[in-house]
């Protein structure tokens, strides 16, 4: 891949790129990785467009798509280009390409480090669009993080999309929104969800009555405090540390 030092030759982005599809092709991928990073480091921010038509223009028959496209998303993102990344991504769903979903995730998870909540649970949905499996664990999992930030909407809009995607909410999805609402002082909303969570099916937790309970001391309702803890005690849950009543 080096030149001798005398010779005048210089890759141009095509070169490289012909080269990266015959590493890919080939299994060659640590090669492919260090070809594309060049690529990126030497096009620099805003190349995207560029280095994804001339991927495009230099791919023929070969079957390295998956590589090479996850790959240059991959670089961008290593390279704090994360605008080029998500340009990327969104052009490979644009010519019927499809990368790992691994790759998409490590898109999010730069997202999240940088707060950009709103891009995040935006990204995720073109994610699923694409045909991406739902994964309800991942849905808790951006709940989570938005009620810790204190994006209650998010969290909100989160949670509603867990069965537009044919899911069924479960204890800890019903939990991490309850707790969400109630650190904002909203045990209204909390015991809606409690109510919500058994009407489908789920059984409250010691967790879901410790957040209720501890929402309510904090409001100085002992009396339904109190009611609430019987409740939970006929219920045969035993109180745990999360619980400070």
């Amino acid at each position: 891949l080096s030149s001798p030092t005398n010779s005048t030759f210089r890759h141009t982005l095509q070169s490289y790129c012909t080269m990266i599809h015959f590493l890919c092709t080939h299994q060659m991928l640590p090669e492919a990785k260090t070809l594309i990073q060049i690529v990126v480091s030497r096009k620099g921010k805003g190349s995207a467009s560029a280095v994804f038509a001339a991927i495009l223009e230099t791919k023929g028959t070969q079957r390295s798509d998956i590589y090479v496209f996850s790959g240059l998303i991959t670089a961008y993102l290593e390279s704090g280009f994360l605008r080029d990344a998500i340009e990327c991504y969104r052009l490979t769903k644009e010519h019927k390409f499809r990368v790992p979903f691994d790759t998409c995730r490590k898109v999010l998870e730069h997202l999240m480090k940088l707060k950009y909540f709103k891009l995040v649970w935006g990204f995720y949905e073109e994610s699923l669009e694409c045909g991406y499996p739902a994964s309800l664990y991942f849905f808790n999992i951006l709940m989570h993080s938005f009620v810790k930030e204190g994006e209650i909407r998010l969290a909100q809009s989160v949670f509603d999309a867990i069965t537009k995607w044919s899911l069924r909410p479960s204890v800890v999805s019903f939990n991490t929104l309850m707790n969400g609402y109630i650190k904002l002082g909203d045990l209204d909303e909390g015991f809606r969800l409690k109510n919500a969570m058994q009407a489908s099916g789920v059984q409250p937790d010691v967790y879901t009555y410790s957040v209720l309970i501890n929402g309510l001391c904090k409001e100085s309702k002992m009396d339904d405090a109190n009611e609430l803890f019987d409740e939970m005690l006929d219920n045969g849950l035993v109180p745990n540390g999360v619980l400070h009543y």
